[in-house]
């Protein structure tokens, strides 16, 4: 396995997209100061997962790597540098002859990765060449001044370089790996018997609930029974007094009709009676007046007649006899002393000279 090509577009100084083929027989890359040698051992490092912004020469975040542009160019938005692996040894646990490995940083600070042009973590480009010697703190690359932080860095820095050499730094991280994730399978079991042991308390409360909970849906039950045969039996009772309600009533609007209709008939004949009176009325008054009727009307008023003229009399008779008691001479029409002859006055004497037709 070895390096085969190495493509960066938008990486530090690569503003146009380069491609550099690698071969056997391909000693290094020379050019002058600024040319960007130490730019394309960047990009390898970066590719391969490099997170520090120092490591890379840059200043404050991971997208001061983006190409930011120059007098007779525009800043890029994107950078992106993809490593071509061959594999035709299978010296990768892949069954491909090339592998390609690919990163991309946004303008936002956002990083994708590619393996074979699918996406896909850091973690899986790190496990595939873990103890493969192409990593990017392998030695297979050193930056400027490497080599002598390695000569002045301390024994346990150097026994890692030395563990990498020999191959077995891969099970060392798998060790450690495996350790990790011992210690979190413990602090998840303790995790485990906080909650058992805070659970383990409110059982016996729970268990209270769980029982006043089962009475109280067994009451709610028998009440709903009780709800629904109450409701069954309103229904039914008001179905029943609806019905002898309804049947009043029809019984009521057919009285109704039946004194209606002989309340008409009645009115026809009170109508028919009116109209008989009026017609004998007008009959009678073209027939003219009863002869009978007026033959009454005159005997009436000749007694009224003859009444008022006894009463008369009766009231001179009584004035009479109050000055003969007085001895008194009085004179009297003829009616008069009939009547005071009548009634047994005694006549002392009579005056010829009086005694006239009155």
């Amino acid at each position: 396995m070895y390096l085969k090509n190495i493509k960066a577009h938008g990486f530090k100084s690569f503003a146009d997209k380069i491609n550099i083929e690698l071969d056997t027989k391909l000693t290094g890359i020379v050019g002058p100061n600024g040319s960007g040698k130490s730019n394309i051992v960047d990009a390898v490092r970066w590719v391969l997962g490099e997170q520090s912004v120092k490591s890379l020469r840059g200043d404050t975040s991971m997208t001061d790597i983006i190409f930011s542009g120059s007098k007779s160019r525009n800043p890029l938005n994107v950078a992106s540098v993809t490593l071509v692996l061959d594999n035709s040894d299978n010296y990768l646990p892949l069954a491909f002859n090339e592998i390609s490995i690919q990163r991309r940083v946004y303008k936002d600070g956002s990083n994708e990765y590619y393996l074979n042009n699918e996406k896909c973590r850091l973690k899986d480009i790190l496990d595939l060449l873990v103890d493969s010697g192409f990593g990017k703190d392998s030695l297979n690359i050193i930056s400027q001044g490497e080599v002598e932080s390695i000569i002045s860095s301390k024994p346990t820095d150097r026994r890692v370089l030395i563990e990498e050499a020999a191959g077995v730094l891969k099970y060392k991280k798998r060790k450690e790996e495996a350790l990790r994730k011992l210690e979190k399978t413990h602090y998840n079991m303790n995790r485990v018997n906080d909650v058992i042991n805070e659970l383990e308390v409110q059982v016996e409360p729970l268990r209270i609930q769980k029982e006043a909970l089962e009475k109280y849906l067994s009451v709610k039950e028998e009440l709903e029974d009780l709800e629904i045969s109450l409701i069954t039996n309103d229904i039914t009772n008001i179905s029943f007094n609806y019905n002898n309600a309804k049947a009043s009533l029809e019984e009521a609007n057919n009285e109704l009709i039946h004194m209606s209709a002989n309340n008409s008939t009645n009115e026809a004949k009170i109508e028919e009676y009116k109209l008989n009176r009026v017609m004998g009325r007008i009959k009678k008054k073209a027939k003219g007046p009863n002869p009978l009727s007026v033959k009454k009307k005159r005997s009436y008023y000749e007694r009224r007649e003859k009444e008022r003229e006894w009463l008369r009399k009766q009231r001179e008779a009584e004035s009479a006899k109050n000055e003969i008691s007085n001895n008194k001479t009085i004179i009297v029409s003829n009616d008069v002393f009939r009547f005071l002859e009548k009634y047994g006055f005694e006549i002392i004497s009579i005056d010829p000279d009086t005694v006239t037709d009155k």
